[in-house]
Formats: structure tokens, sequence, C-alpha cells
């Protein structure tokens, strides 16, 4: 990979992201690979969350917790959120395992190398 553009053009392409919005769309949720953003989508909200931001183990739950406090958010929507999450970054191999935080991530380099590996 040697390009940022060839990184995204890949990920834009990738059957992974056409799996994830499949399960992602009855809860208003969109993986848009373009920006690295998780975007829900419904009832005149929309709402990004960059997945840039979920460098650590505090900022990924940071993000959790302020999603679980917006009223427009059903329990179900956040769950996938979750879920997404999950898929993209598997933060128990990255971010914390065991009850250990494992310290910062790159979320670009980690994309490119777990998301498409």
């Amino acid at each position: 990979m040697s390009t940022l553009q060839e990184l995204e053009v890949l990920l834009r392409e990738s059957q992974t992201t056409a799996y994830l919005n499949q399960q992602l769309a009855p809860h208003h949720w969109r993986w848009v690979p373009e920006s690295l953003t998780l975007r829900y989508s419904h009832d005149g909200i929309s709402y990004p969350v960059p997945l840039t931001d979920m460098t650590t183990c505090a900022s990924l739950l940071d993000w959790i917790m302020q999603l679980s406090e917006k009223a427009w958010l059903s329990r179900e929507d956040l769950g996938a959120f979750v879920w997404a999450v999950n898929e993209l970054i598997r933060p128990q191999a990255c971010l914390c395992s065991g009850g250990n935080d494992l310290g910062e991530i790159d979320v670009r380099r980690h994309l490119a190398t777990g998301y498409l590996g």
C-alpha cells in the first residue's frame, strides 16, 4: 500500500464494506470508508463518529458512553455501533485486553493492516 488514496479505494470497494453496511442498515448506521467514519442517519439526524478518534481504550469508551446518552439513539442502534467498531478495530486485540490498556494505536494504519488483511 503506497498511498492513502490507494487505501481509501480498497476500503471503499471492499466486500467487508458491503457486508458491514448490509448489517448496519436496519440500525441506521453506515460505514463510510472514505472518512473512516461510522455515520448514524435517521429522522433528520446525521451524526458522524470518526474511528480515527478511537486511538485508546478510554477514547473508545468515551464514544460509547457519549452515544448512550443520546435520546434519539435506541439501545439496538447503540449495540449495532459497538458491533461495527468490534468488526473494524477489534479493540480487545489492540486497545484493551484482560483489563489491561494496551496503549494508543494509529487507527488508519491499524485498519490498513487489520481490516484489509
